[in-house]
Parts: structure tokens; sequence; C-alpha cells
């Protein structure tokens, strides 16, 4: 996906303005963003619950996400200053991941993970041919939710506590962004940017996921599934899930009309 949407850009090339003011005003933006989460981490669950439950299973899962491809929606401010042009911009995206295992008996587990986003930023950006090249800073407000349900052999879910894993799980992370944007401009109104954004930790949101129906110590969504069915009172927070997980690097090709 991202390398088909390098190339279009490239073909839009000879329909781009060849030297000229950036557009001004407000625009209504749209965007394509891919991003990555700690692979390692999130992999380790489905990992060890595979390997928990391996003469039960006809083969390995993965239960969380690695990464998020959102499209999204927002509105960019765009001023230009005789050549140099600064903007500000919100933008609201949201990626769901979607995972239900089977047992020999027709049950199993349902787990859903939802990322909600909301990326408040400013740029400035000088004209190089029909480009507009600059620097890109703003803040990412992610939102995580994890549903874990039991799934009975006649097809019913529950998220009640008769099994630990059970569950809505949610937590907030907060991270700033910085990184280059290369933006194509075609005519006057069109703007194509690419933005590639690399996260800076907020160390006081690192909190791990909290469990909204608690029950025999379960306040945490685990990492590692063998050490969470060895705590009994919930106490391993190193095997937890963090909300830090599912931050890291973006890359985001949008267009501004």
């Amino acid at each position: 996906m991202r390398f088909r949407l390098t190339c279009l850009a490239l073909g839009l090339l000879p329909l781009a303005a060849a030297v000229g003011a950036q557009p001004s005003g407000l625009s209504i933006t749209g965007g394509y963003a891919v991003s990555a989460f700690d692979g390692d981490r999130l992999a380790e669950l489905g990992e060890t619950y595979s390997d928990f439950y391996v003469a039960r299973l006809d083969g390995p899962v993965e239960l969380l996400p690695t990464g998020s491809e959102a499209f999204s929606v927002g509105a960019t401010a765009r001023i230009d200053a005789g050549g140099m042009a600064a903007a500000f911009g919100v933008q609201l995206g949201r990626d769901a991941f979607d995972v239900t295992t089977r047992f020999e008996n027709g049950s199993g587990d349902h787990v859903t993970t939802e990322t909600s986003d909301l990326a408040a930023w400013t740029e400035l950006t000088l004209p190089v041919g029909p480009l507009a090249v600059g620097g890109h800073a703003g803040g990412l407000f992610r939102e995580v939710r994890i549903e874990s349900a039991t799934v009975y052999a006649d097809g019913s879910e529950s998220l009640g506590s008769e099994f630990r894993l059970n569950g809505v799980y949610t937590a907030s992370a907060t991270s700033l962004e910085v990184g280059p944007v290369v933006a194509l401009q075609l005519g006057s109104r069109i703007l194509v940017p690419l933005r590639v954004l690399f996260p800076f930790e907020i160390a006081s949101v690192g909190l791990p996921l909290t469990d909204n129906d608690t029950f025999q110590g379960n306040d945490t969504f685990p990492r590692d599934f063998d050490r969470f069915v060895a705590d009994d009172f919930g106490t391993d927070d190193e095997a937890a899930v963090s909300d830090r997980d599912f931050v890291g690097r973006r890359i985001v090709v949008g267009v501004e009309i």
C-alpha cells in the first residue's frame, strides 16, 4: 500500500504547478496512516497463548495487532507568507483488529483491539519547484480499547468474569511526533503531503491497560499468557500489555482540498 501511494504521487508530478505560492486558507483533509506498534511485545501474547493451548488449537494464532492502517479526516489551516507557509491541523482516525480462536469443542476467545487517534500538529514548509518541503511537529492522542470475550459452542459470547481473560480494557497513550513533510502541489488548491513521523514518549502516561470489569486481581491485559495464568493475584505488572506498546513510527499520506 505504501509503495502504491508513493508511485501515485510520483505519477502526478507532471500535473503539478511548476512554482508558486502554497494554497492558503482552510482545507478539508483526508489521509491514510500506517502506524508501527511494538511488534515483538504484542506478538508475545499470541505465541504464549498458542503454546499454552497447543493441544486444543488447529494452529498458532495472533491475538494482538503489530501495527495499524487507518483512514482519517480532518481540517488544515495554511497561511502562505511570501514563500514560507505555516500550517495548523487536526486529524481523526480509527482502526480495528479482530481475532476469534476456536478450540476442538467449538468454544474459544474473541479479542477485538480498536485504536482511535486524534492528531494535532503544526508545520513549516518552503516551496521547491512543484513541492513544499519542511518540518512537522505535533501531538498524537491514541485511545486503545481491547474487548476479550469467551465464545461458547453455541456461538454466544460473554464479556463476564467467568474467565479471567474476559473484560474491556482501555488506555490512552500520548506522544509528541516530529518528522519531515514533503507535499506535492497540484494547481493552486490541492496539496498532497507525505509525512514520516517519529514519536517521543511522555513518561507520565506509560500505564498498563486497565480492565473495566476486574476479577480476582485481573486488572491488566496480559502480554505473556503463561505468566498471566500463574499470576493469581495480578501482581506481575511486567507481564502486562502497556499503552506504550501501541505507539511507534507513523507514515501518513494525505490530501488537502
